[in-house]
């Protein structure tokens, strides 16, 4: 099965994949976790939300990790919140990366949240997610900025 929930026995993948995508992004710049903060934060997602992993020939290449909350100017108002969506680059353009988001956004409808948030990171000027989430409905809502101090 390509596409399925994630366990404890996955967070090291999830821990590398994650170092990668943020070494990858801006963020990189003035964050830097330890892969203890990294394996941390992922087993809490595991924990209180979810990570769907997508796996190729017996190996985790992608990830989704998300949780649930209120808006912050809506408390009674939930959302589907995903957190990281990443796909090893050579398994990019694969059915696998697609299939992690429609899983998210399966488990919360069942969830009965009123919407699902994504983000997109911009590499080198490009966003590949942007074209795939426009695809499936998403509609640009906020962008984020960083400026490291």
């Amino acid at each position: 099965m390509p596409v399925r929930l994630a366990t404890h026995d996955d967070l090291q993948g999830i821990v590398d994949m994650a170092a990668v995508f943020l070494a990858r992004t801006r963020y990189g710049q003035f964050v830097q976790p330890s892969p203890d903060d990294l394996r941390i934060t992922y087993t809490r997602i595991l924990e209180y939300g979810r990570i769907w992993v997508a796996e190729i020939d017996g190996v985790v290449c992608g990830f989704l990790a998300a949780a649930i909350q209120p808006v912050w100017f809506s408390p009674g108002t939930r959302v589907a919140l995903e957190t990281a969506w990443w796909m090893d680059e050579a398994h990019r353009g694969r059915p696998e990366g697609v299939r992690l988001l429609l899983e998210f956004e399966r488990w919360a409808k069942a969830e009965g949240t009123q919407a699902i948030c994504m983000s997109d990171i911009v590499l080198e000027g490009e966003s590949a997610a942007e074209r795939i989430l426009a695809r499936l409905g998403y509609q640009v809502t906020e962008r984020t900025f960083v400026k490291g101090l």
